[in-house]
């Protein structure tokens, strides 16, 4: 083989140089050029959520409808930093347009931080005051029925005239649309019925302890007790509100076991066994008990 010009040899080594660098070059170019479309992808996307937060979302009207003076400033600070970074990006400075997406992403959070989520919270207002409005009534059966049970004028209890009025001025101030006003009403109307039968299980409880001459009395008692509170729990359920419909079937299973524990004390009484049964019906209302707790009384 012929010796290659040591010159020559140097000039091809030279030109496979600058071929080589030059298709690295274009490597390069072709990778910094996808990079540059999968950044403008990212950034077209934050511009388009960016443009319908500040300009067409509801929580930017309720911002615009506070009146917030500092509020409706950093909205206004949001929208200009949008279209700087709308402007920037349009003339390819990605990096400018970034940093005032940011900025406007930052500022219009502050924004809405600021604003209350009034209707949010008047609608589960609504939901608790409805749900408390119909427990005052399941209340007020339990009031009535423990009153008819042993005798007790249920006016020495609860003062029936000034519940009603409460009950009136909450579903006043409901109709108008402000629950958060009513829920508060009718709270107290709820603790003061809440109290009333309260006390009226105190009296039961004291009459329970002097009144029975023979077990077939007490037994006869408790009994009539289970009654009243199976006939309870059935207007519980056929009044849920809806936070409750999830425990109705735990509910119902009680009820079932009251009922059974309940026959078994009516085969031991019909037995003869009156002791037996007075602690089986006494379990049963326990049970029953339990049930009613679960759905919101205060037994």
């Amino acid at each position: 083989m012929k010796h290659m010009n040591p010159s020559r040899r140097r000039g091809m080594w030279l030109v496979l140089g600058v071929l080589l660098a030059t298709l690295g070059s274009q490597g390069v170019l072709a990778d910094q050029g996808e990079d540059v479309t999968r950044e403008r992808k990212v950034l077209s996307s934050k511009l388009r959520m960016l443009d319908s937060i500040l300009f067409r979302s509801q929580r930017a009207k309720r911002v615009e409808a506070s009146g917030d003076a500092r509020a409706l400033a950093l909205l206004e600070d949001a929208r200009n930093a949008y279209r700087q970074a709308r402007s920037d990006f349009d003339n390819g400075d990605l990096e400018a347009a970034r940093q005032a997406s940011r900025q406007s992403l930052e500022a219009v959070t502050r924004a809405f931080a600021l604003i209350v989520d009034s209707e949010g919270l008047n609608t589960r207002a609504r939901e608790q005051y409805r749900e408390l409005l119909e427990n005052i009534r399941v209340y007020e059966k339990a009031l009535m029925d423990t009153a008819r049970r042993k005798g007790i004028n249920p006016g020495e209890l609860l003062d029936q005239d000034a519940v009603e009025k409460g009950i009136r001025a909450a579903q006043a101030r409901a109709d108008a649309g402000d629950y958060a006003s009513a829920l508060a009403t009718l709270r107290k109307v709820s603790s003061a019925v809440e109290a009333a039968l309260s006390r009226a299980r105190a009296q039961e409880t004291v009459t329970y302890a002097l009144e029975f001459a023979t077990p077939l009395d007490e037994y006869r008692y408790e009994y009539e007790r289970n009654r009243s509170y199976v006939s309870l729990a059935q207007v519980l359920l056929s009044t849920a509100p809806p936070s409750m419909h999830r425990r109705i079937p735990l509910i119902k299973r009680l009820i079932d076991k009251s009922e059974r524990q309940v026959q078994e004390a009516e085969k031991l009484r019909e037995a003869g066994n009156l002791e037996e049964a007075i602690k089986k019906i006494e379990l049963a209302n326990k049970t029953i008990v339990q049930a009613l707790r679960m759905g919101g009384l205060a037994l």
